[in-house]
Parts: structure tokens; sequence; C-alpha cells
């Protein structure tokens, strides 16, 4: 192997370490993303299940409202 091969060699490897140490870098800022991402769907579904209960029980006093008028309109 000659001086320069081995050189080109070299420079290849460093080419390679340097790119897996920056799709490293970008894997972890993209898991964190995801744990993000995941928190907030998390956050959101129970928000969403808030939201329908609320409605649920808005649904049933207005249709009790709605009887009774209906009753005073007998």
């Amino acid at each position: 192997m000659t001086l320069d091969s081995l050189k080109v060699l070299e420079s290849k490897v460093e080419k390679v370490l340097s790119l897996q140490s920056a799709l490293g870098e970008e894997r972890d800022r993209l898991r964190q993303e995801l744990d993000e991402a995941r928190a907030k769907i998390e956050s959101m579904t129970g928000q969403l299940a808030d939201i329908e209960r609320e409605r649920a029980e808005i649904k049933n006093r207005v249709d009790s409202l709605l009887g009774r008028l209906e009753e005073l309109n007998l």
C-alpha cells in the first residue's frame, strides 16, 4: 500500500466517522422530537376525553331542560 493510498483511505475513514457522528446527533434530535410529539398526543388525547365528557353532560342537561319546557306547554 502506498502512502497516497493510505492518505485516501484515512480521508475516507475520517469522512465515515464524521458522518456517523452527524447521523447519531440527528438520531438523538429526532428521538427527542418524537418523545415530545408523543407527550403532546397523550396530553391532547386526555383533553379530548375531557371535552367529550363535558359535551355529553351538556347534551344531557339541554335534553333535560327541553323536556321540562315541553311539559310546560301541555
